[in-house]
């Protein structure tokens, strides 16, 4: 049991860089494996920094629409505009980037709640039957991890969360580039043209991925 419990509080800290990058493997498997799945995360991430950004510019969500397809949309009653549309495609890379920063700082657990505290918020403007049972499903589960698990699990959790955000942002930005909606929407409102929204979000996801494998690994 004192062995058992050594190997916990270890776990509970920081993971060694091997083990840390092999578990980033395992988050690349999955996603290759399980994408239409694992792809929600990054949905609530990228449809909450458009709200988030929105609110920080004074405006408010009108609602945010998760769809089972992968795809969503956050309707805004006002406010931000140009830096709201630009804020989702850095979403997922930007918590992503924060989460590792916190871990980076043995806080591990507090990756958790936070997890669950943003998606309390998100909640409160999601709709649809989809989009209300994704976010409380992946809500819940982060909360009995973050209440209940032992602590080896909630760094395992900690650290997947991390890698899954960073290495989706990353791919999302590939896979839609100057085909992005977001892009158009920016490129109707400034006349910038697509391929430098494109090439602002490719520059900052991959600054998230590498800033956040140093900080993981």
């Amino acid at each position: 049991m004192t062995a058992m419990s050594s190997v916990s509080a270890q776990l509970a800290q920081q993971l060694p860089g091997p083990i840390a990058g092999f578990l980033g493997l395992a988050v690349l498997a999955a996603i290759i494996l399980f994408w239409t799945v694992l792809q929600h995360v990054g949905v609530m991430a990228h449809e909450g920094a458009h709200a988030f950004a929105n609110s920080c510019m004074g405006g408010t969500a009108d609602y945010v629409e998760l769809n089972s397809d992968g795809t969503g949309k956050t309707g805004y009653a006002e406010g931000g505009g140009i830096f709201a549309g630009f804020a989702g495609y850095l979403g997922p890379s930007a918590c992503g980037l924060v989460a590792a920063a916190m871990i980076g700082h043995d806080q591990i657990v507090p990756v958790l709640w936070a997890g669950v505290v943003l998606l309390l918020i998100l909640l409160c403007s999601v709709r649809g039957f989809f989009g209300l049972i994704s976010v409380i499903i992946l809500g819940f589960f982060l909360f009995v991890v973050a209440r209940y698990a032992p602590s080896f699990l909630q760094t395992l959790t900690a650290y997947s969360l991390t890698w899954l955000l960073l290495m989706s942002g990353l791919r999302v930005v590939f896979e839609h580039g100057t085909g992005a909606f977001d892009a158009a929407s920016l490129r109707a409102r400034t006349g910038v043209p697509r391929i430098v929204w494109a090439g602002l979000w490719l520059i900052g996801s991959i600054l998230a991925f590498v800033v956040g494998c140093t900080l993981l690994v």
